[in-house]
């Protein structure tokens, strides 16, 4: 990771733009914040708490595609219900903490975003996952029809992994507000994971599995490093799959904050240099008015909300948090 982070800072000062925003270095090609990591999300948050309400909720809550203006790209009118609300309820707790609770449109929104899976997007009363969180559906239905899978998604599919997320969100949720209607419905959901689990084997696992060890920690990141990571800007990025090594808002803003905090955990700087890079480089995807992209490859403002903003602030905190310890 030395040699390659070498590598990018000898041959960085090449980029102009990045965003809409002029490309800065320092003398050794190392790429400089346009702003400070809090300034940045702080006017991002602020476009967002201007969002347009309808239906009782603000439009990104039940639309993933949106432009730069909060109305929808009507060409797509796919939605990710439970993973955009789901890491946007914790993205928008983690602000609030981290802001001191200092503008209660925050936790309202956040209230948004839980209510909408809650009371929209589930499956109905009936089959092995009984009011269960959808993973994917259409923009702008309230409720959702049974049939609304998209994307890879058949009619009435469902992604187990995505309702581990709402769920865990919404307990979250129900221990910042004590709404018990939240944590009603975690642990439902939690009950119908555990009803479908099945037994686990050397090729597929009946959970997923979280790492709590710091050799199977630096595995995993050496893993990502290997498989997904290029070059863009003059700076290491991650993709999220093999065929797509576009560094997109939430992966990127993802690795950069894992590497940030595997740092604050270890005190090994190894991967420092490379997750702070990685985290000023997804900052500039924020326009000064605060509106963002979901990609630095986009000429213009919007896209795949998850993506541009509800998987993003939660990282970006989490960062910032790791380094003032």
């Amino acid at each position: 990771m030395r040699k390659l982070v070498a590598f990018l800072l000898a041959g960085s000062a090449w980029a102009q733009m990045i965003g809409s925003h002029k490309a800065v270095y320092d003398p050794s090609g190392r790429l400089l914040p346009w702003t400070s990591w809090e300034d940045a999300i702080d006017r991002e948050m602020a476009w967002y708490l201007r969002c347009l309400i309808e239906h009782g909720y603000p439009r990104f809550v039940w639309m993933t595609f949106m432009d730069g203006s909060y109305n929808p790209i009507e060409r797509r009118r796919d939605f990710i219900p439970a993973m955009q609300n789901g890491m946007g309820i914790i993205s928008y707790l983690r602000y609030d903490h981290y802001k001191r609770r200092k503008d209660a449109r925050v936790l309202e929104f956040a209230r948004s975003m839980g209510d909408y899976p809650v009371k929209e997007a589930l499956t109905p009363d009936e089959g092995a996952y009984p009011r269960f969180p959808r993973s994917t559906g259409l923009r702008a239905r309230f409720p959702q029809p049974p049939d609304c899978g998209s994307q890879a998604d058949q009619p009435y599919e469902i992604q187990p992994d995505k309702g581990g997320i709402a769920a865990y969100s919404l307990a979250a949720l129900y221990k910042e507000t004590r709404e018990k209607r939240y944590l009603d419905q975690a642990l439902h959901t939690a009950r119908v994971l555990v009803r479908n689990m099945r037994p686990g084997d050397a090729k597929r696992s009946p959970w997923p599995f979280r790492v709590d060890w710091r050799d199977h920690a630096r595995r995993l990141i050496e893993f990502c490093n290997r498989r997904f990571t290029s070059v863009r800007w003059g700076v290491a990025v991650c993709g999220e799959q093999d065929y797509d090594h576009n560094p997109w808002g939430g992966i990127l803003s993802t690795w950069g904050s894992v590497l940030v905090l595997y740092t604050s955990a270890t005190g090994s700087p190894e991967y420092r240099l490379a997750g702070e890079q990685a985290l000023t480089l997804c900052l500039y995807a924020v326009d000064e008015d605060g509106r963002v992209r979901d990609s630095l490859n986009k000429d213009v403002p919007g896209g795949w909300q998850e993506d541009a903003h509800t998987d993003k602030i939660h990282n970006v905190v989490d960062a910032l948090t790791a380094l003032k310890k």
